[in-house]
């Protein structure tokens, strides 16, 4: 019993996945200063895992429920930003 609860612990480690409620890519490569519009726009669209998850225009910000949420996947947006050559800013 007690191995296959350490198992089941040990396979929810490996497949856990860091989630933010709202991301943004930046000009600047140290994640610093303000959103660059196109790009976060693009990737928040190209690492959209919930219909919750969307691009906001005032802020111009990828927010999941209105930044309530936690569903957008760090790793593939941070990947998606530096891709590009920006940084990325992590809210929540």
């Amino acid at each position: 019993m007690q191995a296959k609860v350490l198992i089941v612990l040990a396979l929810c480690a490996v497949n856990s996945v860091m989630a933010a409620h709202s991301m943004y890519c930046t000009v600047a490569k140290d994640g610093t200063g303000k959103p660059h519009y196109r790009a976060t726009k693009d990737c928040c669209a190209a690492t959209q895992e919930k219909s919750s998850t969307a691009f906001d225009e005032l802020s111009h910000r990828c927010e999941d429920a209105l930044g309530l949420g936690n569903g957008i996947n760090e790793g593939r947006f941070d990947r998606c930003c530096q891709g590009r050559g920006d940084g990325v800013y992590k809210v929540g």
